[in-house]
């Protein structure tokens, strides 16, 4: 028997993606400023769509709508308009939803589908819009989006959960419409050590942070490394570094190869080598990362 406060709801969560390297490149007052005119942007598009706000969490929405349909049309019509901004205002947004019972109390939503919503979030690129498989079949038939299967995802609490990326660019001539869900590893552990501290991932963690903030699960002394230098998330089944800094992040895989990505990611496999902001052969220290699936 369904609780009095719980209904079907789409939830939707969408979020200005890199907030942290426009703060470090525009400073405080000037991002706060971009961020807090894009939330309003895409709060009216949410309302305009069938739906409403329920938090501004920092950079990021919370966002219910009474059906699916709404959800998605929502979702795509905020990427569309971001896309079509004018450059100088223009901030990339990633947005994940999630469709199923939610428990309304004072203004707020509580249960496992807000928190699929939120790892679907977690999952999305810039400029991606994430879902999943019990979304996708809410869709009305006559709602004519465009989506494709991904693969399975572990997500805590739950057996894995099939994910869909919704396809909202205007040309869609290179694309398949609703391709097959690809299985992935169900296992995966990630051994990540730095001057006698390690950190243990598995499919569903948290990404693990690199920098010289305190904030940081792994605190580096690099004079190299910015504050918030880079994580390491797992994303789709895999291990993927994302770098934010201002020098780059250095890979030693272990074939061999050195890498450098600045402002980019790079899919980590097997075990290797990561430097913050110099070439690892300029490094006395080097953080380790081990892949085991």
């Amino acid at each position: 028997m369904m609780n009095e406060n719980q209904v079907k709801l789409a939830v939707m969560f969408a979020d200005v993606a890199g907030s942290v390297q426009l703060y470090e490149t525009l400073g405080d007052l000037q991002a706060r400023k971009q961020i807090a005119q894009c939330l309003e942007n895409m709060s009216l598009i949410v309302v305009d769509n069938g739906g409403k706000v329920v938090q501004t969490i920092g950079d990021e929405l919370m966002c219910q709508f009474s059906s699916a349909d709404n959800a998605v049309q929502a979702a795509c019509k905020i990427q569309q308009a971001f896309d079509n901004a004018k450059r100088c205002s223009r901030l990339p947004v990633r947005i994940g939803l999630h469709y199923g019972d939610v428990i309304t109390e004072e203004n707020n939503l509580f249960g496992d589908t807000v928190n699929v919503a939120a790892r679907m979030a977690n999952i999305a690129k810039a400029r991606q819009i994430i879902t999943t498989e019990q979304t996708i079949k809410q869709l009305s038939p006559e709602s004519n989006f465009y989506f494709r299967g991904l693969e399975y995802v572990f997500v805590k609490g739950k057996s894995d959960v099939a994910v869909y990326q919704i396809i909202w660019e205007q040309d869609k001539e290179m694309l398949t419409y609703e391709m097959p869900i690809q299985n992935v590893t169900t296992s995966l552990d990630i051994l990540i050590s730095y001057s006698g501290i390690e950190k243990k991932m598995t499919l569903g963690s948290s990404p693990v942070t690199l920098g010289r903030s305190e904030q940081c699960d792994i605190i580096t002394y690099f004079p190299s490394a910015s504050r918030l230098h880079a994580q390491i998330e797992c994303r789709l089944g895999r291990v993927v570094l994302v770098d934010f800094s201002l020098n780059g992040t250095y890979v030693k895989t272990q074939d061999g190869r050195e890498i450098h990505i600045h402002r980019e990611e790079l899919l980590l496999v097997g075990e290797g080598l990561i430097s913050l902001g110099m070439p690892l052969n300029s490094n006395e220290e080097s953080i380790y990362y081990k892949i085991t699936q």
